[in-house]
């Protein structure tokens, strides 16, 4: 009968459920925590860690908060305190791909005359890599912090994004702080949250993979992130 549910259908979900267990489709709840990634989208390279879900603890800063994600990913950082505070210099990074620079940072350097180099480190990414304006800026809440992460505290829900700038102190990344921006970009919290809790029977599928190619495009338009966080949230 027409609405009824197909022996296929029936099949399919208890071949899920065979095998996916239980906690695979149960969603992480942030209501205690904050959400920290790592991006180098402007290099085309895609993550160095993905949206991850960090609980709180009394007093945590934006800096707190980095440092316990990366230990619990595996992740090591190089940084210090400095007249301005926490720094975060550099990143380790062992999955390096040939930079595949967006169309617009391509056009930019053209017109300033900056020949791309190369990282400094091998395995780390990080300050004055492949230009001398170059290096990791922070953004809370889709909006970039007018002081050290160290001086940031964080409340629950928080969404911290650590975005790697090719050139341009950030105009790459769509700040306006150092002059006018390279590009016009979405804001991604969102999306970001959503791909953090998605189960990791969501994790498995075409929503979440079209979720990272979103997060990956630097120009994507509200919409299209707007589409792919809907997706991934029902």
């Amino acid at each position: 009968p027409k609405g009824s549910t197909t022996r296929a259908e029936v099949a399919a979900v208890l071949h899920r459920f065979l095998i996916y267990k239980y906690e695979d489709f149960v969603k992480v709840d942030d209501t205690d925590s904050v959400i920290v990634d790592i991006e180098k989208f402007t290099l085309g390279q895609g993550f160095i860690m993905e949206p991850t879900v960090v609980k709180l603890q009394e007093g945590d800063s934006a800096a707190d908060v980095t440092i316990r994600a990366a230990k619990q990913a595996g992740i090591e950082l190089k940084y210090g305190d400095t007249s301005m505070g926490f720094y975060l210099s550099s990143i380790k990074d062992n999955g390096v791909n040939e930079a595949a620079l967006p169309e617009y940072l391509q056009n930019a350097l053209a017109a300033d005359e900056v020949a791309l180099g190369e990282r400094i480190n091998d395995g780390w990414l990080g300050e004055f890599d492949y230009t001398n304006k170059s290096g990791w800026m922070i953004w809370v809440n889709d909006y970039e912090i007018d002081r050290s992460a160290g001086a940031w505290e964080v409340k629950p829900g928080d969404v911290i994004r650590w975005q790697f700038t090719v050139y341009g102190l950030g105009k790459d990344l769509g700040s306006d702080s150092y002059g006018t921006p390279f590009v016009t970009v979405g804001d991604k919290d969102a999306l970001v949250h959503a791909m953090a809790v998605a189960s990791k029977h969501q994790k498995a599928g075409k929503a979440y993979e079209n979720a990272v190619k979103v997060m990956e495009k630097m120009d994507a338009t509200q919409a299209e992130i707007n589409a792919a966080a809907a997706a991934l949230s029902d």
